[in-house]
């Protein structure tokens, strides 16, 4: 998963983004030749120069010594820190986080007898973003809570909501299963992202959030809304 995760910046960086940028200007082109309205064609095409040089920004290649990491450590960090550093990753980009004293202190021990130049924060996660000024590459967040729990998802939404991951970057995370009570909200919370991983294979889907031409996008709130309610009745029947 995080080999995957550094190759995916790296070597395959230009196979990474969400928005292709030569599937983005076919489409306007198509678009612009079909609406034949000048005026439209000519605004959409300022914009479309604007986003390409945000693009082209973002796609100028990295190598692992240049990715900036974060993860969770809990007691053993070694074994997710090993993986990092076999890819290539440098030490002093990479930050390992733990909020528990007593958790912090294993690590602490682990990291200055084998990787000393780790920078370990004991903490929540929000406060290392309140006090680190930069944004990272990749971020693996193993979570010790189901996703519906406010204390697990607080820290994501503050990631996603202080800028803290690049334009280009990789969010790894890990949830445990939730309790049976509730079940049902956490079923309605992850509904989406499981659809486009389960539909893939079988509605044209060749990435996250990228669906055939053939496929009617209008219907996947209403497919993933009835997805989530069939969930929910086999559930509560089983």
């Amino acid at each position: 998963m995080l080999t995957t995760a550094v190759r995916r910046l790296t070597a395959q960086r230009d196979e990474s983004f969400v928005v292709r940028l030569n599937e983005l200007e076919a489409t306007i082109e198509f678009a612009s030749s079909t609406l034949g309205n000048s005026r439209i064609a000519s605004d959409v095409n300022r914009e479309l120069s604007l986003f390409q040089e945000i693009w082209n920004s973002s796609a100028i290649a990295k190598q692992p010594s240049e990715l900036k990491v974060l993860f969770l450590c809990g007691p053993e960090p070694m074994n997710d820190l090993l993986v990092l550093l076999e890819e290539g990753v440098i030490p002093s980009n990479i930050w390992a986080v733990e909020s528990d004293r007593s958790i912090f202190i294993q690590a602490k021990e682990a990291l200055s007898q084998n990787c000393p130049l780790v920078r370990l924060h004991q903490g929540e996660l929000s406060e290392l973003f309140e006090i680190h000024p930069e944004s990272f590459d990749l971020v693996y967040y193993d979570a010790c809570g189901p996703i519906d729990n406010k204390s697990v998802l607080q820290p994501l939404l503050f990631l996603l909501g202080g800028l803290k991951l690049n334009p280009l970057s990789v969010l790894v995370t890990n949830f445990c299963e939730p309790d049976e009570i509730n079940i049902a909200s956490s079923v309605d919370l992850v509904t989406f992202g499981l659809f486009t991983r389960s539909a893939s294979k079988f509605l044209g889907f060749s990435g996250l959030f990228r669906v055939s031409s053939y496929f009617p996008t209008f219907l996947l709130p209403a497919i993933a809304c009835g997805i989530s309610k069939y969930a929910q009745l086999t559930i509560s029947k089983s």
